[in-house]
Formats: structure tokens, C-alpha cells, sequence
């Protein structure tokens, strides 16, 4: 990801989060690199799992789950909704 103000470029690298300086004269070249954080976020290939801020300073990232999610299917909610609400006002 570029930043804004188009001298840094921001890429993973595992778990971690790295900033580039890069210069375009003579040549494209990166000037200097260092890690801004490491930690557990997910990583997608098929789509951007990340974006930098308009600020340069703050990024979204998406963190995996620490519990499972599990999946519940209600087969004729409308009937067990009138069922529950019945008697209420």
C-alpha cells in the first residue's frame, strides 16, 4: 500500500506490518525499511486485507477470532416469533 503522500510503502511480511522509504532519482529505489509492529492478523490473497489511513499513521486490519463462531438456523421463525410473543403487548 502507498502511503499518501506517495514516499513510503507499506507491506506485509509474515505477521508483521513493514514501512519502505523509497526514492525515485536517479532511480526507484528503497531507501530504508523497518518494522512497525508484528502480530496476528489475517491474510487474504484474493482481495486486500488491510488499508492505511489517510493519516499515514493508523491501518485497518482484520484479527482472527479467539472463540469459535458456531452457526444457528431457525427453520420457521416467523412461528416461533408469534409462539414467544404471544400474551405480550
Amino acid at each position: 500500500m502507498w502511503a499518501h503522500y506517495g514516499t513510503r510503502l507499506f507491506y506485509r511480511s509474515g505477521g508483521q506490518l513493514v514501512e519502505a522509504t523509497v526514492a525515485t532519482s536517479p532511480a526507484l529505489s528503497v531507501t530504508t525499511r523497518r518494522v512497525l509492529f508484528d502480530a496476528d492478523y489475517l491474510t487474504e490473497t484474493f482481495h486486500a486485507d488491510c488499508d492505511v489511513m489517510p493519516n499515514d499513521k493508523s491501518f485497518v486490519m482484520v484479527k482472527p477470532l479467539d472463540e469459535q463462531r458456531r452457526l444457528v438456523v431457525v427453520v420457521n421463525w416467523r412461528e416461533e416469533l408469534a409462539a414467544r410473543m404471544a400474551g405480550h403487548p
